[in-house]
């Protein structure tokens, strides 16, 4: 069996889910997902996507926080990782501090019950994003975006003042070069805009007018409607024909890899 704890925000989580559906069919196996409402993410699973047989989502519970990493640098420190997690209910414990250093599959393949606690991709695969549904509310949220719309649509994804890397090297002006460029070249286009600054969005109203699409959102990480508003803005990204992402934001790779649709990111050289 697999347990997965996915760490981190939607579009992270998303990856890891994705990625553990990889791996337990691969081996063959059971998967659980371990859901941890905090302050990255505080939204129960079934308030933003349908449920699908491929695993089954738990609550975390007090005792996995007293989960230690079983890839320890001695053997006494094994044995201790070994005995405490056997209490707990698990074989091996994986965490991204491992990485470098196991072959993930191999590891669970030779292990009854492993749990792995990661926000980081295993698998290249892409097939499983395109199991993910969001709820009906949601679902209408997103076709009400395009109803009545015949033009290209370009999806845009600004990350805020949240994620410096993004910020320093993927800011908003890149971003209003390359729509100039996309207006160019068809006169018609429009853009969906998905950003979690509000300074950011009236920016860009000032400069495109009526050619961005969005709607009003809230945009706390803290709230069910913050969180469904968030994966409106992912799932619409993927229906998108193109996505200009931020660099360094797993937000507008996982959009794309539901989608199947092209990422160009937006950054400075």
């Amino acid at each position: 069996m697999i347990y997965i704890e996915p760490v981190g925000g939607l579009a992270n989580r998303i990856r890891v889910i994705a990625n553990g559906i990889w791996l337990k069919n691969k081996l063959d196996t059971s998967l659980f997902i371990v859901w941890n409402e905090n302050n990255e993410l505080n939204c129960p699973y079934e308030q933003l996507f349908e449920q699908v047989e491929d695993f089954v989502i738990i609550k975390k519970k007090g005792k996995y926080n007293y989960l230690t990493r079983s890839n320890q640098t001695t053997s006494r420190g094994k044995l201790k990782a070994k005995i405490k997690n056997s209490v707990i209910g698990f074989d091996h414990y994986i965490t991204d501090e491992d990485a470098p250093h196991v072959n993930l599959f191999e590891t669970a393949r030779t292990h009854k019950c492993i749990y792995i606690k990661t926000c980081q991709r295993f698998s290249e695969s892409l097939d499983e994003f395109k199991l993910f549904k969001p709820i009906p509310l949601i679902r209408r949220k997103i076709d009400s975006l395009f109803e009545n719309i015949n033009s290209n649509i370009i999806g845009v994804q600004i990350r805020g003042t949240d994620h410096e890397l993004s910020r320093i090297n993927s800011p908003a002006e890149l971003f209003i070069k390359r729509m100039e460029q996309l207006i160019l070249e068809d006169k018609e286009v429009l853009f969906f805009l998905a950003t979690d600054e509000a300074s950011i969005e009236n920016e860009l109203k000032e400069v495109f007018g009526n050619r961005i699409i969005s709607y009003e959102k809230e945009l706390s990480r803290q709230t069910v409607n913050g969180m469904q508003d968030a994966v409106a803005d992912l799932f619409a990204l993927s229906n998108t024909q193109l996505i200009l992402g931020s660099y360094w934001s797993s937000f507008s790779e996982v959009a794309a890899w539901i989608g199947d649709k092209k990422l160009e990111v937006i950054k400075k050289n």
